[in-house]
């Protein structure tokens, strides 16, 4: 009875952030272009899921490194850190890694917090972001994930809510006058077509372009072991995280800023590092990643 009391609330939960989310957008075009607390951590709250789901359980400091972990271990999409309270200190904190957005189930958990990883990506978006991405009379044609096509959404923000909760959801395209959201598994489906009635959004361009790269850019360091597909005069830096978040299993880039290459990674990290004078690499997970 306990537990299933703890798995309503978790549902309620989930229907309180996906309003909660879907508000936040729209606030975020009503506010100046600073970016906003994240609205995805859910305190009180744990993702629970099978063990084949669970990458992997560490030892952290705080909640923020927990979710820094995620952003860079490959094919994390959500993290839930315990803590233990000793009066008014914390004594220790234990993070869980997953690979499902939200577990198979959100219960109520006293001394937990999670957060999935894609909401966060999107969630803490600025004014400028959100309109270098969102891409008016433009449609992501075809990559439709299966069982999710025709929800209705008043507005692309919705839409683009629903697609942090679905699996494999990297874009959508939203019909502004049938108010239908299409998620799709490719960050530009498998075409673009110039259609008035849409409006698309690519996830990851929200990450990789949400402002200042100082925090994530790892100066002098040059992923290795991991590279698929290499871009010859690339102009800036700015332009190859760019190139990046458009091109379908970019997880990170390497950048050479003498000869101006750009090197696209399957890998958040890079399979391995080297340091290498000129050359700059980042993940773009955690270009995207709120810190709290």
């Amino acid at each position: 009875k306990q537990w299933y009391q703890r798995r309503v609330r978790g549902l309620q939960k989930i229907a309180q952030l996906d309003t909660s989310v879907s508000d936040g957008f729209t606030g975020i075009q009503q506010k100046t272009n600073v970016l906003q607390k994240s609205r995805c951590q859910m305190d009180g709250f744990q993702f629970w899921d099978y063990p084949q789901y669970t990458i992997k359980k560490i030892s952290v400091s705080s909640m923020s490194e927990c979710f820094a972990q995620c952003a860079d271990t490959d094919g994390c999409s959500s993290s839930t850190v315990q803590f233990v309270a000793r009066g008014s200190s914390i004594s220790s904190w234990s993070c869980t890694l997953g690979k499902r957005r939200q577990g198979y189930m959100l219960y109520a958990n006293k001394n937990h917090i999670s957060a999935n990883l894609f909401c966060q990506l999107s969630e803490a978006t600025t004014i400028d972001t959100w309109q270098q991405c969102v891409q008016d009379g433009k449609d992501f044609r075809g990559a439709d994930i299966s069982n999710t096509m025709g929800q209705s959404f008043g507005s692309v923000e919705e839409c683009v809510a629903y697609c942090q909760t679905v699996e494999d959801c990297v874009a959508v395209t939203y019909n502004k006058a049938d108010k239908n959201c299409y998620p799709k598994n490719k960050r530009n489906g498998d075409q673009v077509i110039a259609y008035s009635d849409v409006v698309s959004v690519n996830m990851m361009c929200l990450s990789a372009n949400r402002g200042e790269m100082g925090r994530c850019t790892k100066e002098g360091i040059r992923f290795t072991d991991s590279v698929f597909e290499t871009a010859p005069n690339i102009a800036t830096f700015d332009l190859c995280v760019a190139r990046c978040a458009n091109l379908d299993g970019c997880e990170a880039v390497s950048y050479d800023t003498n000869s101006r290459t750009c090197e696209a990674h399957n890998k958040r990290l890079g399979g391995s590092r080297t340091t290498q004078s000129g050359w700059k690499s980042l993940n773009i997970y955690c270009q995207g990643l709120q810190h709290f």
